[in-house]
């Protein structure tokens, strides 16, 4: 997913918005913290050392491993102005 993305937060970090030619650019970051086994720790956590120290105006989470079969990846979105919340996507049943 990642791969996919024009990340742009360090060149304008490091050169400026003009590095690219335009008026606007957003910067854009991303990160893919593995899971708890690799890392130590909750993705919750990274991401919370994250935003304290970037202060982004938007966060996009996607968890892959949210889904209970494989067929429901890319199936379910989560919108929230208030934070991700777990239980309410393990709480839908699975009709497949």
């Amino acid at each position: 997913m990642v791969d996919n993305l024009y990340i742009t937060r360090h060149i304008i970090n490091e050169y400026g918005k003009y590095a690219f030619g335009k008026e606007h650019v957003n910067r854009v970051s991303s990160i893919v913290p593995g899971v708890m086994a690799q890392t130590g720790m909750e993705s919750m956590e990274i991401v919370n050392g994250i935003v304290k120290e970037t202060k982004p105006d938007v966060v996009i989470a996607i968890d892959a491993l949210a889904a209970r079969n494989t067929k429901r990846l890319n199936r379910t979105i989560q919108v929230t102005d208030t934070g991700i919340n777990p239980e309410a996507v393990s709480a839908i049943t699975d009709t497949d």
